[in-house]
């Protein structure tokens, strides 16, 4: 799994992304801006990936404390079980999809990030 800061920390270049992209110095430098505006669709698009699997850890620790609570319904705990599976096999696709580990690690300028970004 991919740690959520870690992604989080590559999120915030989208503010500073729009902010050069409004810069008249880079408005002036044709393929600067290229530059700007393609990191920026990147960026948008792992955000819209990372939100996913952001809600699918949110999920996987709900339906964990679900599945632990030896207290409370057994029919309901092993529902939970269940759906922790298919989160778990969801959230791995996630973590492994080229487009995340790409962003995080690779160099947005080869392009081929915007093509790869798979959506689940």
């Amino acid at each position: 799994m991919i740690d959520k800061s870690q992604i989080q920390r590559v999120l915030d270049r989208i503010q500073a992304a729009e902010a050069a992209m409004s810069d008249p110095a880079v408005l002036g430098n044709a393929k600067v801006y290229r530059e700007k505006v393609r990191e920026h669709a990147m960026l948008r698009k792992l955000e819209s990936a990372a939100q996913a699997y952001f809600r699918l850890l949110d999920e996987r620790e709900g339906n964990r404390e679900l599945a632990g609570d030896s207290g409370g319904d057994p029919e309901l705990a092993a529902m939970a079980r269940d759906e922790l599976d298919r989160i778990e096999a969801q959230a791995d696709r996630y973590a492994d999809s080229a487009a995340l580990l790409h962003a995080l690690g690779g160099d947005w300028r080869t392009g081929e990030e915007a093509s790869s970004v798979r959506t689940f």
